[in-house]
């Protein structure tokens, strides 16, 4: 068992993130932390009519699907530490202790 994990700017691609995210869970101990940094579409009201764009040039550069909830899945399977959405909201940075 390790005591942390990191995963920036991946998940969005792998395929089965799921089954990603719940296999570093295994491997990380019990009250581990696993750091994320993703892409996600924008909440802020001003900054909304520009998600059309991020996602042609997410899907572009490098198939990013943008429709996955990751901050979501994660909550419900950790016990959040930490959770901001930065560069507008386009970007979210979350810490979280395995359970």
């Amino acid at each position: 068992m390790i005591d942390a994990a990191v995963c920036t700017f991946a998940i969005e691609i792998i395929p089965l993130f799921e089954e990603t995210i719940l296999s570093i869970k295994k491997a990380v101990k019990k009250q581990g932390r696993i750091g994320f940094i993703g892409f996600k579409y924008s909440q802020n009201r001003f900054l909304k009519a520009f998600n059309p764009l991020w996602k042609v040039s997410c899907s572009v550069g490098g198939g990013i699907d943008l429709n996955r909830n990751v901050p979501d899945f994660l909550e419900q399977n950790f016990n959040e530490v930490f959770y901001k959405e930065v560069f507008g909201g386009f970007y979210y940075i979350g810490v979280y202790e395995n359970k």
